[in-house]
């Protein structure tokens, strides 16, 4: 059998001669061959070479070295979109190839599983201790199993020592009735626990408390947990990588602190789950003073807070409008958040996607129509992804008070009238309401 090396410089005479000055060598059978040898190599789907060059050193031409340019698209399994460049670089003398790696120029995306999970648990986010029972009953006749809602520390013991449980009482026992679960988000420090009381005081609300409240935010944490014992989880605090609700510039360490007390609280005296807080979708550091929620779960797992946690709570909301791959988009920061796990030796740790949504209104607003068919797209995604347990649509109701974007997430309109996006979440999770 022929060498590749005498296959390449010894063209049969049928074949057209090869270019002047390549010493005998086919460019386009070398061509073919760094095709094949690339796509061998790398996995992937080549295509196009563009050339094939001899070397130069010190302006001369060697050549018993060559490099031929390639370009390749297509998808990694899990359907991962790959698109890369590199050199497949020959040497004749003995007949070898060096072929560059496919460096991904596009931002990886979450692989899909071949098979979907089972649905996850599933429910709607609001302000459900002020909602009455029409709209718990229209959330449990869509499939919600679940309601997340907070606990405002601040609302149940604004004077340190007396606790007034009724709003979340009242809200257990509906829920009880119905069969379903809360998913209390544990927020707001009262004004004694901040760091500035008189501040606060004055309408400087912080939000966070002082780090040496720590201890008494777990305690008020694991009251939570003995006093509603059927609830689902307790999530520590929500977005504390975005300002608007840590109240002020983020800090991962002192968020870490936070969730090592009063998740270790919560694992030693009961038997609660525990969710870290929510991740903000902010990709970046930015000009609002987020962190991003790459970089602050990465300080999370540097710091030894997230074994505190049973499951990661993140926020995949979209970035972009309904024009552009919204779902691309969500499976960038999916891939993100994973990728995160697998350095840390925890790709098979619970994700708990505690709010995702899309707005009919403000920047990147969605039509009604497609406001539905979206978050079903968003729903059938998470299902496809490595243990996402649980969805949480943000959120049930319109709220006019709310401006911007804020107003148009809600599946139902202030009146409980249903939006296209209620029928379709129904529809996807086995319930005909006839609408």
């Amino acid at each position: 059998m022929l060498s590749l090396a005498a296959v390449l410089c010894f063209a049969p005479v049928a074949e057209a001669a090869p270019k002047p000055g390549s010493h005998g060598v086919s460019r386009a059978k070398l061509a073919a061959e760094a095709e094949r040898v690339t796509e061998e190599r790398n996995v992937i789907d080549v295509r196009k070479v563009s050339r094939c060059t001899p070397a130069k050193r010190n302006g001369r031409v060697n050549y018993g070295k060559w490099a031929c340019f390639w370009r390749a698209e297509g998808l990694h399994p899990g359907e991962v979109p790959y698109a890369c460049a590199g050199k497949a670089r020959w040497k004749s003398k003995r007949n070898s190839w060096r072929v560059d790696g496919c460096a991904n120029r596009l931002q990886p995306q979450a692989p899909l599983l071949p098979v979907p999970n089972p649905d996850p648990i599933f429910g709607f986010n609001d302000n459900w201790i002020f909602l009455g029972d029409n709209a718990l009953n229209a959330s449990q006749a869509a499939g919600g199993q679940v309601v997340r809602t907070s606990i405002p520390w601040s609302g149940v013991e604004a004077t340190r020592g007396e606790l007034n449980w009724y709003g979340s009482d009242e809200l257990y026992r509906r829920l009880q009735e119905r069969g379903m679960r809360p998913l209390w988000v544990l927020i707001g420090a009262p004004c004694w626990a901040q760091a500035n009381p008189g501040a606060c005081a004055n309408g400087k609300d912080e939000l966070r408390p002082a780090a040496d409240r720590y201890g008494e935010l777990a305690d008020f944490a694991v009251k939570v947990a003995q006093r509603y014992p059927n609830s689902l989880a307790i999530e520590v605090w929500n977005e504390p990588n975005y300002p608007r609700f840590w109240g002020g510039p983020p800090e991962p360490e002192r968020y870490a602190d936070m969730l090592k007390t009063v998740g270790g609280a919560l694992q030693s005296e009961t038997s609660m789950t525990v969710v870290s807080a929510g991740l903000s979708p902010h990709s970046d550091n930015d000009t609002s003073g987020s962190i991003g929620y790459q970089e602050f779960l990465i300080e999370l797992y540097d710091r030894g807070a997230i074994q505190y946690a049973d499951a990661i709570g993140i926020h995949p909301y979209p970035g972009v409008g309904p024009n552009e791959d919204y779902i691309g988009d969500v499976r960038v920061q999916l891939g993100r958040i994973q990728n995160v796990l697998q350095r840390n030796g925890d790709s098979d740790r619970p994700l708990w996607a505690t709010e995702f949504g899309v707005s009919t209104t403000g920047p990147h607003a969605f039509e009604p129509n497609h406001q539905g068919s979206a978050l079903v797209e968003l729903y059938e995604l998470m299902r496809h992804i490595n243990r996402i347990d649980l969805a949480i649509v943000y959120r049930f109701v319109e709220d006019t008070r709310l401006g911007g974007r804020e107003n148009g997430f809600g599946v139902l309109n202030s009146n409980l009238v249903p939006k296209p996006a209620y029928c379709a979440l129904a529809a996807v999770r086995g319930k005909s309401l006839g609408c």
